[in-house]
């Protein structure tokens, strides 16, 4: 029932910072930003934004919560990407641990002899131990990461990168955070 949830859309990093404020925490937050660094000389600036965002994110993950995190720059390598979550979860000084990593679907196959082609890069950690109710966001955390991508790519025309969505009663938070 669409009353029982709320839909903002607003800049990413403004909303995250007015959530920290407030003290607000979700089970799951996913972040799926637009890509960062469209040229070679723009790799350094998207690391620093991804570390920038997940630092951001990390700061409404609930203990025990869950980040989907997300990148689809090309040159931005999955060891950077990775490195750039490490930085935030050091700075927001929160203790990840993988849960999963995931790369193209099988409807984005890869060329053998195109490799920049495997730009798309997903992973999925716990803040903390894994409790019960958490392990069961994990089963649909990669449904909510394709529903985010297939929102981002249907939605180019969004007023801003985050859309929000949470439950009323409490039972499962989640944060979505989208290219605009």
């Amino acid at each position: 029932d669409p009353a029982d949830h709320a839909f903002a859309v607003e800049d990413a990093f403004e909303i995250l910072a007015r959530y920290k404020r407030e003290g607000r925490r979700f089970d799951l937050v996913v972040c799926d930003p637009p890509a960062f660094a469209k040229s070679q000389k723009a790799v350094d600036a998207a690391v620093a934004g991804y570390a920038s965002l997940n630092r951001a994110a990390l700061a409404v993950v609930a203990p025990g919560g869950l980040l989907v995190t997300a990148s689809c720059s090309a040159r931005v390598t999955v060891e950077q990407f990775t490195d750039a979550v490490k930085e935030a979860a050091f700075k927001a000084r929160v203790d990840l641990q993988l849960v999963a990593e995931t790369r193209q679907p099988p409807d984005h196959p890869v060329s053998l002899q195109f490799r920049e082609g495997r730009y798309l890069k997903c992973v999925l950690f716990s803040a903390g131990l894994i409790t019960g109710e958490a392990l069961m966001g994990i089963v649909i955390a990669g449904a909510i990461a394709g529903l985010a991508g297939a929102l981002a790519a249907n939605q180019s025309d969004m007023a801003g990168p985050a859309m929000l969505h949470w439950n009323q009663s409490g039972t499962l938070l989640v944060m979505v955070i989208l290219g605009g």
